[in-house]
């Protein structure tokens, strides 16, 4: 039960149900939260990633710092903890804490090169927040290669998709800073 419903949370999301993806989602964490189960990362990862799309960035940090305790020690603990520090980090510039944000967003950047061989589309996301930061720090010229990048890899991954066209936003808004 827990794994098909925090799969059908995903998908609810995914599909922009976020009322219903909630739901499922605070119910995988309170039922099995309280039950000290160890992968409970992935649930507390999902719903902040749904509170800071809704508009809730103080409380998707506080949801992403609880994920981001939750991941099991172990081997593979670097590595399932990126994306969390990615969607920390964004939760974290979403609630105009540039400075934590721009440390977290670098830290999975560096997970990233040292634990994996394909970019996954969270590295994407990473690389486009950084982007937003340094535009608002008004250096478009270093936001430029980051958001270049995530949009280069939204392009071929899917080009029609909300983060394609969120990383295409970016990137025609640090070409507008840079006079082009």
């Amino acid at each position: 039960t827990f794994v098909h419903t925090l799969q059908r949370g995903r998908e609810l999301a995914l599909l922009g149900r976020v009322d219903e993806a909630r739901r499922d989602l605070e119910w995988v964490v309170a039922g099995y939260g309280s039950h000290g189960r160890s992968d409970m990362s992935m649930p507390l990862y999902q719903l902040g990633f749904l509170t800071r799309l809704q508009g809730h960035a103080l409380q998707a940090v506080e949801m992403q710092q609880r994920a981001l305790h939750a991941v099991a020690a172990g081997s593979r603990a670097k590595r399932s903890s990126a994306r969390i520090l990615v969607e920390l980090g964004l939760a974290q510039w979403a609630a105009g804490d540039g400075t934590a944000a721009r440390a977290t967003l670098e830290s999975a950047l560096a997970v990233y090169a040292e634990k994996f061989t394909q970019a996954p589309p969270e590295q994407a996301d990473a690389l486009s927040g950084l982007g937003q930061i340094e535009l608002a720090a008004r250096v478009p010229a270093k936001a430029l290669p980051r958001l270049q990048e995530a949009d280069r890899y939204w392009q071929l991954l899917d080009p029609k998709s909300r983060w394609a066209g969120e990383s295409a936003y970016w990137l025609a808004r640090c070409y507008q800073s840079l006079g082009r």
